[in-house]
């Protein structure tokens, strides 16, 4: 069965370092590559590639359940690129959980990485985004990182 493969992605989630060895050599020039920081080490990018690292792990087991890693990077995702209205993402992460576990992804997703519930986030052009820090607290670029881009 053939599937479309995407073959340069301009945004790449990485949330393990197999996943980064095997994908982050496609990621287009001037991409973004957002990765899990504690699980991802990261190295050899000889491109101009943004990017943007948090605790996803970290911040999911800090609100009780690791399960909700999904809905802290959806979250951390929205609010990098802005891409997404982050109220219709809010609603996809609660069409797409247990119900019992709703509050709880959707705190993931909101309060603990900063997406404001003030609609402010419009989408923008993906070659002006910025690498940046301070997104929401205890995440932004890692001092390798940073070094890579001086």
């Amino acid at each position: 069965m053939l599937y479309p493969y995407v073959t340069r992605p301009d945004i790449l989630v990485v949330m393990s370092q197999e996943a980064y060895v095997r994908f982050a050599p496609e990621l287009e020039v001037g991409g973004i590559l957002i990765v899990e920081q504690d699980m991802v080490r990261v190295s050899d990018l000889n491109k101009d590639v943004h990017v943007f690292s948090i605790p996803a792990t970290r911040i999911a087991e800090e609100l009780g359940k690791r399960m909700v890693l999904n809905s802290v990077m959806m979250g951390f995702f929205t609010a990098v690129t802005r891409l997404l209205d982050a109220e219709a993402v809010r609603k996809a992460v609660a069409d797409s959980v247990p119900k019992s576990f709703l509050d709880l992804n959707l705190k993931a997703f909101r309060e603990r990485i900063g997406i404001r519930r003030n609609r402010s986030h419009r989408p923008r052009e993906l070659r002006r985004l910025q690498p940046a820090t301070g997104v929401c607290p205890g995440v932004g670029m890692s001092p390798a990182v940073k070094n890579h881009h001086r």
